[in-house]
């Protein structure tokens, strides 16, 4: 949603008349939504078929990790690494399985409790928080390109 899927659906849902319900949830988590009926389509990272629904792949999202210069300052003087994540908070989402919770079990076997970290459910308010300075994200490039560019974020 916070990178342009709005715009995506926009045309359709003027030209056939829709009105959308968006339910948002983390894209591992969307599949189970659409499997339950809650749901009557999903982006998801699964690309499992679900009978009576279609799979098109729609590409890939790159992720990057980032931080204000302030934060970077304050928290990876030293580079981004064990030591540094394990005090520097984060802000992920709610899910259990999220993909920042993921990238910090496996990159770093920092499992849950063992980093400090802001839980924020919304895209936008996530990225705020990395963008005012609060913690470290890992966010969709797109979403990142211009405040990269202006240097109010950095890739660590």
């Amino acid at each position: 949603m916070a990178v342009g899927l709005l715009d995506a659906l926009a045309p359709i849902a003027q030209a056939e008349q829709l009105l959308l319900e968006c339910v948002l949830d983390d894209e591992a988590w969307t599949l189970g939504l659409l499997k339950a009926g809650e749901v009557i389509g999903c982006i998801s990272t699964h690309a499992d078929e679900v009978p009576g629904c279609a799979v098109d792949p729609l590409g890939e999202m790159a992720y990057v990790f980032v931080a204000s210069q302030d934060f970077c300052t304050r928290f990876f003087v030293n580079g981004v690494g064990k030591d540094a994540l394990i005090k520097a908070p984060a802000v992920v989402s709610g899910k259990p399985d999220s993909l920042h919770r993921r990238w910090l079990r496996e990159h770093f076997g920092l499992g849950e409790g063992e980093y400090p970290c802001h839980i924020v459910a919304e895209n936008h308010a996530l990225y705020g928080a990395a963008l005012a300075g609060m913690a470290y994200a890992i966010v969709p490039r797109l979403q990142a390109k211009q405040d990269l560019e202006k240097g109010l974020l950095t890739v660590s």
